[in-house]
């Protein structure tokens, strides 16, 4: 009887909680799937709309409302500029969607974090496979997979792949992040059978990256992935081992990728060796940036509107033949949103981090410190991908971000619960000692 109290006593999950829950990592999965869009739908949004709906009818439906991860206060600030201005549609209605219902969502789920962060790894080492099998054997695997595609030259553009990512940019970008989470994963693993696995997904994102020629990926890797490695209290002997594994990982997706396809390897060292201020793509990009400085001057404080949001810095460059907005995501929200929206989506990134950081120096659970540092890392990850390509509110960018500013709203829950596992624990064992005592007293007399 008192076993059975004690487990009331633990706060348990519904099954229409854990059902959003599955649909939510199912959505993180496919998040990258950008041309994969049934009904004219990112695919991901209907699996996120599921779990927002099966969420609101469970019994946790609180969580919606989960405070302290700053999230919440930087999408009011997003959001209020689009909702003083009435502008409901085009690239509004995204931003609408995304921070006002789904990043709620994904602060409600982050309780499994290290599930949630397999589902991402997992979705992007499927997309730079299919991006892989297009340049090895079958070109039309992603046409054959792609349902209502937004480009045209889909999977491929120029000699780079995208998969179904939409971009190459796009994949590169969702590569690097899968292989920082990847990599924390592996310094969170216990079994053998899940680090062999992660290796292996590390290989694949890798060679996908290499696919993608995109710079973005090696720039939006390398700091972060250094900061996780070498900031924490591992042994000389693992971190030789960690960095010695990744070193032959990316060696042998390299000679992999010059085997099978030596073109992709070649024009890849080309661009790498190109990535300078001379460089016609990266004055291109100079050149837009300064407009949009420009074009943000004449109205920083209230912006252009919400319907603008895309369209900052926007001009046509010879070299891309095509009208190319600036690259700089900050400054798109500066542009539509004015100082609000600036405001907003610094605080996006500085209030989770400042937040990361103080669990950190508090007295905290050792897995709450490890999955700070990860989110702190990828926090500069994102971050960097944020101002080197025009995602102003793709799933891929910001989901993941809401999922690690999550962090900060577990620990009065999760401290809750350790404290009533520990007391109906305690009450387990007072409660066998007097059976024992009373079994001894029974047997004297």
């Amino acid at each position: 009887m008192s076993k059975k109290i004690a487990q009331a006593d633990i706060p348990q999950e519904s099954l229409l909680f854990r059902c959003s829950g599955f649909m939510f990592r199912l959505g993180l999965a496919l998040e990258i799937f950008e041309e994969v869009r049934p009904f004219g739908v990112l695919f991901a949004d209907l699996f996120f709309l599921v779990s927002l709906i099966l969420l609101l009818c469970s019994k946790e439906r609180s969580l919606l409302v989960s405070r302290g991860s700053g999230v919440m206060a930087a999408s009011a600030l997003i959001l209020s500029r689009i909702l003083v201005s009435g502008v409901m549609t085009g690239s509004a209605l995204k931003v609408i969607i995304l921070f006002g219902a789904f990043a709620p969502l994904a602060l409600a789920h982050s309780r499994d974090l290290w599930r949630n962060l397999r589902y991402l790894v997992a979705g992007v080492t499927v997309n730079c496979a299919i991006a892989i099998i297009s340049a090895w054997f079958w070109p039309g695997i992603v046409k054959m997979l792609a349902v209502n595609p937004t480009v045209t030259d889909i999977g491929q553009q120029s000699g780079r792949y995208a998969g179904l990512s939409g971009h190459p940019n796009s994949l590169g970008i969702s590569a690097a992040l899968a292989v920082l989470v990847a990599v924390g994963l592996l310094l969170h693993a216990k079994g053998e059978g899940l680090r062999i696995g992660t290796y292996l997904q590390i290989l694949i994102c890798l060679m996908g990256a290499v696919l993608s020629n995109s710079r973005t990926f090696f720039v939006a890797l390398l700091p972060p992935l250094l900061i996780l490695v070498f900031w924490r209290r591992l042994s000389f002997k693992r971190v030789v081992r960690l960095s010695f594994g990744l070193i032959c990982l990316l060696w042998l997706s390299w000679v992999a990728i010059d085997h099978v396809f030596p073109s992709a390897a070649g024009s890849y060292m080309e661009r790498l060796g190109d990535t300078s201020a001379s460089d016609e793509a990266n004055q291109g990009r100079l050149l837009t940036a300064s407009l949009a400085l420009l074009e943000i001057s004449q109205k920083p404080i209230w912006g252009w509107g919400p319907e603008h949001l895309g369209e900052a810095g926007m001009v046509y460059l010879p070299g891309e033949a095509d009208f190319e907005p600036v690259h700089v995501v900050f400054l798109h929200y500066w542009y539509a949103e004015g100082i609000l929206g600036a405001v907003g989506f610094a605080l996006l990134f500085v209030l989770p981090v400042v937040g990361m950081f103080r669990i950190l120096r508090n007295s905290h659970a050792e897995s709450m410190k490890e999955a700070s540092r990860l989110g702190i890392c990828a926090c500069v990850c994102i971050f960097i991908s944020s101002n080197l390509h025009p995602l102003f509110a793709v799933r891929h960018l910001f989901m993941p971000l809401f999922v690690f500013a999550g962090i900060l709203t577990l620990n009065p829950r999760r401290s809750q619960e350790r404290t009533l596992l520990s007391l109906s624990q305690d009450a387990l064992r007072k409660r066998a000692r007097l059976d024992v005592s009373d079994n001894q007293n029974a047997a004297t007399l």
